[in-house]
């Protein structure tokens, strides 16, 4: 991978002595990693509003409008999914 053409923090950890054995270590050499994060992913949400028919014996023969997006026809509790694209 390429080195960063933006470095946005520089985090700088000394180490004075061996971890081991605690002796202070002579002229120690600067060494240099790089790590790249990734943005934080901020899913678009969308809310259907449909209709459906007011009264019961409407509603046995007639259906609900509905969207081609729409993945589910739950209602309520069940009525938050998560969409088709992965």
């Amino acid at each position: 991978m390429p080195t960063p053409e933006q470095i946005d923090r520089v985090i700088d950890v000394p180490l004075h002595e061996c971890p081991t054995c605690h002796v202070p270590l002579c002229d120690p050499a600067v060494v240099v990693q790089y790590q790249t994060d990734l943005p934080p992913i901020v899913p678009p949400s969308s809310r259907s509003s449909t209709s459906r028919p007011a009264s019961a014996l409407a509603a046995a023969n007639t259906g609900r409008g509905r969207h081609p997006e729409q993945i589910s026809d739950a209602l309520g509790a069940a009525g938050n999914t998560l969409g088709p694209v992965s």
